[in-house]
């Protein structure tokens, strides 16, 4: 998951949830008769704003299309943010340009130590990826154990064979790495 992503939709969300609440209880409190009887039962908008937007209505209502345009290109960044990712497409392996340049699509190194993870012993199944930017790129590993597994000797093996030779591929020797470990489902073994 994308973690600005989840922030901004929780801030989002509670916002718009707080306005709606809001909208909710006055109108609920409106039909009731708490700002009185007489007002439970004229139109929501009060003459006066319905007068003052008549009375300007050349400018009024293109106003109100503004912020309903902008509302909705707010919605759709919104909605394409939700679909963004913070995976690393490509590393650039060549540190100076003058002498060429090498490109690695993480994908192609990605698969490869996820093939290697999969043929330790103990591992159903294993997918990795690589998060944050090009220039400091994190390695996260999801591995599925089965019932044979060590967790302890599994670690340090993808430790220090998998991550190892990713790091080397990569050059980059301080390569961060979460490693996400679950158990098959249908394990016998209880996880304590």
């Amino acid at each position: 998951m994308n973690p600005n992503a989840d922030r901004a939709n929780r801030s989002l969300l509670t916002l718009l949830a707080l306005l709606l609440l809001a909208g909710a209880g006055a109108g609920l409190a409106l039909s009731f008769g708490v700002f009185g009887r007489a007002r439970a039962r004229q139109p929501l908008l009060l003459p006066a704003a319905r007068e003052f937007a008549h009375r300007n209505s050349g400018w009024f209502w293109l106003v109100l299309a503004v912020v309903a345009v902008v509302l909705g290109l707010l919605a759709l960044r919104w909605l394409a943010h939700q679909f963004g990712t913070d995976r690393v497409r490509a590393l650039d392996l060549e540190p100076d340009t003058r002498a060429g340049a090498t490109t690695v699509h993480t994908a192609a190194v990605t698969d490869a130590v996820s093939a290697e993870v999969r043929g330790y012993r103990g591992v159903r199944g294993s997918a990795a990826r690589l998060i944050g930017d090009a220039g400091s790129p994190e390695l996260v590993l999801h591995v599925t154990l089965d019932d044979r597994a060590d967790l302890a000797a599994l670690r340090h093996r993808i430790e220090a064979q998998a991550v190892a030779h990713l790091r080397t591929a990569i050059d980059q020797p301080a390569l961060p790495v979460h490693l996400q470990v679950q158990l098959a489902a249908g394990s016998a073994r209880r996880v304590r």
